[in-house]
């Protein structure tokens, strides 16, 4: 009986202790081994992006035009008068270099270079003649008397055409050059294209009694080529064909050998 009542009066506690947990607010007892709590991770809004200025920031210094047009090198593609250019020379040395001292083109002025004939002063002048053709002539200058040089054509190149002017694209120069080294020089003028025709004419000089009665001057060669001729010691030398072949022309007892190689 007592044993009965017992388990009664346990039953009865255990009743009031759970009425009284259902009246209280439950706290949670944090585990020394739980987890903290995940937090997703919120999606982040980027700013749209800003188009492009097209104004100069104000942080930039504005550009000077006028010093960069001055930093732009001069176009040098058109060919000058005068003296012949180092890269459009018709007349050559062996190293490249141009040996052509004055350069005449159709259309621009008279050009004259001062030369020397063994003690003879002269100068020679190239430009347009009238009322049509060339002007190529040699001045003397203690007698103010004039030789023209005869610039006849080969009949195998088109420098020149029916009228005796020299064709677009083509260019005359000139210069001296003492083939033989006795001291008195050559004279040496040739018309190109720079590409793939070209004729040169080489003239002697003779000291003459009255040179406005004499001409002192004699044609000793007239012959074609391509782009260019060279001139080296005693000979000329005028290429021909793709191959980088050449003819060449030496100058002996006051004469050219045509071709000697």
């Amino acid at each position: 009986m007592k044993k009965t009542a017992s388990i009664v009066i346990f039953s009865i506690l255990l009743s009031l202790i759970a009425a009284c947990s259902n009246n209280e607010e439950a706290v949670p007892i944090p585990s020394e081994t739980a987890s903290p709590p995940v937090i997703s991770p919120q999606p982040t809004l980027l700013p749209s992006p800003t188009p492009a200025e097209t104004s100069v920031s104000a942080t930039e210094p504005p550009q000077d035009e006028t010093l960069n047009e001055e930093e732009i090198p001069a176009d040098s593609d058109e060919p000058t008068e005068g003296d012949a250019p180092e890269t459009e020379a018709i007349l050559r040395s062996t190293a490249g270099k141009s040996l052509g001292g004055i350069e005449w083109l159709p259309g621009n002025p008279d050009v004259s270079l001062p030369i020397k004939l063994g003690t003879t002063e002269a100068e020679l002048v190239l430009g347009q003649d009238h009322p049509n053709g060339v002007k190529a002539m040699v001045v003397f200058t203690a007698d103010s008397f004039g030789w023209p040089l005869d610039l006849s054509s080969t009949n195998q190149s088109d420098a020149f055409d029916d009228y005796g002017e020299l064709q677009e694209g083509y260019r005359l120069q000139a210069s001296v050059y003492d083939f033989d080294n006795d001291g008195t020089n050559e004279l040496v003028v040739a018309a190109g294209d720079l590409l793939i025709d070209a004729e040169v004419w080489v003239f002697s000089f003779t000291k003459v009694d009255d040179i406005t009665k004499i001409n002192p001057l004699k044609q000793e060669l007239a012959i074609t080529g391509q782009s260019y001729f060279t001139l080296d010691g005693h000979a000329l030398y005028a290429p021909y064909g793709s191959q980088g072949l050449f003819e060449v022309y030496k100058y002996v007892d006051k004469g050219f050998v045509t071709p000697a190689n």
